[in-house]
């Protein structure tokens, strides 16, 4: 493949001091690529004009192919641009519902005002388990969320921190005064863990030497639906603080009066390494950056 560049230069250039001159190659050099490339097309390519060369029949015959070649492959291997305001590209995001919910919708808007013939395509996959092979095989382009099995395994940038509350029906017992951890031992409540049997209380209950045992009345892997389980029950539920704040906009719930959040955790987004250098690719990160250091 490295010959057919020399026949390139040679032919347009008809010359050999030229072209070697123009391939950064000595005389010799370029000599040598032509005998090789006539032995292995078992043709000749030039033939001695003049001060220079000229080429044979079959060099006519075969140049605009492989000139043609030559640049298409040139094209291929230029560094891929991204123009948003042109792309129609479609990006897969993997999102539990708390993604959905709080980080989705102003990223949504940034990319509709900054690409508007770009689609996201949202997964929501709950179980957790082929996150990584998804993104390692190119389904999906970022996971978005808290996603602790992700850290380690993938590129991943933190967006914010998340603190957790609870949440209750407004007029719920537990508002009433300043209740601390014990209160949550005296409802049921509804356990949403997306990933796993994780308790969002457990170290700040260990920290307060408080013994934490609640009876779950219903463990589930969407926040979304908890609201319509405690808005006419004294059932309690965790929940994301900034997905607490806009389900009580919707719904009649409040967020219980803790002296203190039940844990903090990292929201980032993550991405395979064989997406890092993909110019698309940054510039969503790029905006789901910006985007979350507003929410």
């Amino acid at each position: 493949m490295n010959l057919l560049p020399v026949f390139e230069v040679v032919y347009a250039e008809r010359n050999l001091s030229r072209a070697a001159k123009r391939l950064g190659l000595t005389q010799s050099a370029v000599s040598n690529a032509l005998a090789r490339l006539r032995e292995a097309l078992g043709q000749p390519l030039f033939v001695r004009a003049g001060q220079g060369v000229a080429p044979t029949a079959y060099a006519d015959a075969i140049a605009a192919d492989v000139i043609r070649a030559l640049e298409g492959l040139r094209a291929s291997l230029r560094p891929v641009r991204f123009d948003q305001r042109l792309s129609n590209r479609r990006f897969t995001l993997i999102c539990s519902d708390y993604s959905i919910a709080v980080i989705l919708p102003p990223v949504l808007a940034r990319v509709q005002l900054l690409a508007p013939q770009a689609e996201l395509q949202v997964v929501s996959k709950h179980d957790g388990k082929d996150f990584g092979q998804a993104l390692a095989q190119g389904e999906a382009d970022l996971a978005l969320g808290g996603i602790p099995f992700l850290v380690g395994t993938m590129r991943q940038q933190r967006l914010f921190e998340e603190n957790t509350v609870v949440l209750a029906r407004r007029g719920h017992p537990a508002l009433a005064g300043k209740p601390g951890l014990e209160v949550l031992n005296r409802y049921p409540h509804v356990l949403v863990n997306p990933y796993g049997n994780w308790l969002p209380w457990e170290n700040l209950a260990q920290v307060q030497g408080i013994s934490i045992d609640p009876r779950f009345a219903v463990r589930m892997q969407t926040y979304l639906a908890a609201p319509y389980l405690l808005e006419s029950t004294d059932y309690l539920a965790s929940c994301p603080q900034r997905l607490a704040a806009l389900l009580s906009r919707h719904f009649p719930l409040a967020v219980l009066p803790l002296p203190t959040p039940l844990v903090t955790t990292p929201i980032g987004q993550y991405w395979h390494e064989r997406s890092q250098e993909d110019p698309g690719h940054q510039w969503l990160r790029q905006q789901v950056y910006e985007v979350c250091q507003g929410i």
